[in-house]
């Protein structure tokens, strides 16, 4: 049969890898139990601290799977994993203002002195 359509190779596949959704999540820290924040005189720090998780995850790729093992996934996960990316990206958005916002006011800072 297919490979994505053999019920054998479906199970096979599912309890080799763990659910896509999850680990999106686990790696993102979605829905996790929220840690309290801590002020800064800034405000700016407990920003900043919950950026370093985040770089620590891109520096370690995770694992390929094997090009002949077919992956199935619903419309549901598709649908989490697409609404993850949207919000990283927004969440990058929101980085690249900040860091603009910084480089300005550094720019403002210099002609000053």
């Amino acid at each position: 049969c297919a490979p994505n359509q053999c019920p054998s190779r479906q199970d096979r596949s599912r309890t080799r890898g763990r659910n896509p959704v999850a680990a999106l999540k686990e790696r993102f820290n979605i829905n996790q139990p929220a840690r309290p924040k801590e002020r800064s005189r800034s405000g700016s720090r407990s920003r900043s601290h919950s950026k370093v998780s985040f770089s620590t995850v891109l520096r370690s790729p995770p694992s390929l799977s094997p090009s002949n093992q077919a992956t199935t996934m619903s419309p549901h996960e598709a649908a989490n994993i697409l609404s993850l990316l949207k919000s990283l990206q927004q969440d990058m958005a929101d980085v690249r203002d900040r860091i603009t916002a910084l480089e300005l006011n550094d720019r403002r800072m210099t002609r000053i002195k």
